[in-house]
């Protein structure tokens, strides 16, 4: 699906029911029925923070307080300063093809950002020097490397190529740094699902580089090989937990499931040999650990961004929770993980009513919520009275 197609969106909508329900993987059991209802213990409010944004996908916040946003067709890198004020100029910009799925989406800064200044994203590169939404225009997927100067962007580096055909859609184009100090990226399948389940082809993996872009000698599928996880469609955002440092990376699925996956090294997400849970049933696949997904949705809701909380600011039992933006639905979900973080026990919903399609949800500094839209940036935080 096109997550920026909005008359296919509203048509979803009339479509689908007031709720889905979201299966969730418990153990070795049959997966239960949860239905999502149960709200958070405690008052939100939820604030404008940009307002008229220009189609926003991702951010990433600085210790000093800053955030950094992409704009998806513009190209630009945008700067919220501590006190949430939008610079007017940007902090970089890069030529992007908007066409579809693809243009500037993921970005992240370097764990040593406060003394190295490094902001990463990914963008697929335009051909003909500006924005444009012509596929042929499309050279390729990529990560570079800006150097913060105060506000301004200097020094880009190409990092890392990828490719971007056939596509247009099903592109992926997250990125995160882990607790090792790794640089991960997600890119989907292209569209072409035979991608997901071949071992030396980047597309429908997690990938897992350097800072610099080389390779580790330590990747699960052998020296040289970028792979972290094979076997995926079209994983849109991925968290480690703060536990056990283990990924939990959204899948957007065909009309029938969407997922949250929790993806170990080496694992195989088992796209598209199977969707959604597969029933006890052994699945075949080429390479890789197949995982069965914590939670698979009966229908859709286009699972976006997902964050793990880093504090009690929303409760105890929020504390190291899992947070996922649906963009369909306009909510936001809150995901109980088990004691040994293997499995989602319980799903209630956290916020609701967001216009517009959230396509990313992100854990300031502070512990509240960032909430990013096609047409917005909110932020969630305890109603104090």
């Amino acid at each position: 699906m096109n997550l920026y197609r909005k008359n296919l969106q509203s048509i979803i909508r009339r479509l689908m029911p007031a709720t889905l329900v979201i299966v969730i993987a418990i153990g070795a059991c049959a997966p239960p029925v949860f239905q999502p209802g149960d709200s958070f213990e405690g008052e939100i409010l939820i604030e404008a923070v940009v307002e008229d944004a220009a189609l926003p996908v991702a951010i990433a916040f600085a210790p000093d307080g800053r955030a950094f946003y992409t704009e998806k067709a513009t190209g630009r890198i945008r700067v919220l300063t501590a006190a949430g004020e939008l610079l007017a100029e940007p902090f970089a910009d890069v030529n992007v093809v908007s066409n579809s799925e693809r243009g500037l989406l993921g970005i992240a800064l370097h764990p040593d950002f406060a003394q190295n200044g490094f902001v990463y994203v990914f963008y697929t590169r335009s051909t003909l020097g500006q924005d444009s939404r012509s596929t042929s225009a499309a050279g390729d997927n990529r990560v570079v490397r800006f150097t913060a100067v105060g506000d301004t962007g200097t020094s880009e580096t190409l990092i890392v190529t990828l490719p971007a055909a056939p596509g247009p859609n099903h592109n992926g184009g997250n990125i995160r740094f882990g607790p090792d100090g790794k640089l991960y990226i997600t890119l989907g399948e292209l569209a072409s699902a035979s991608n997901s389940q071949t071992v030396d082809v980047t597309p429908g993996k997690i990938l897992r580089y350097n800072d610099d872009g080389t390779i580790p000698s330590d990747n699960p599928f052998g020296v040289g090989n970028p792979a972290y996880v094979l076997g995926l469609r079209n994983s849109f955002d991925f968290a480690f937990d703060p536990v056990s440092g283990v990924i939990f990376a959204t899948e957007n699925g065909t009309s029938l499931h969407d997922e949250v996956n929790r993806l170990p090294a080496g694992s195989n997400g088992g796209w598209p040999l199977v969707e959604g849970f597969s029933k006890g049933t052994t699945v075949d696949v080429e390479a890789g650990n197949y995982v069965e997904p914590v939670v698979a949705t009966d229908g859709i809701i286009v699972p976006t961004g997902i964050d793990f909380a880093p504090d009690a600011t929303f409760g105890a039992d929020s504390e190291s929770q899992l947070f996922m933006g649906e963009f369909l639905t306009g909510r936001v979900t809150r995901l109980t993980l088990n004691e040994a973080r293997t499995t989602i026990t319980a799903s209630a919903v956290f916020a609701e009513g967001i216009a517009d399609g959230i396509t990313d949800v992100a854990f300031a500094p502070d512990g509240t919520l960032y909430v990013l839209t096609t047409t917005s940036i909110q932020r969630i935080r305890p109603d104090d009275g």
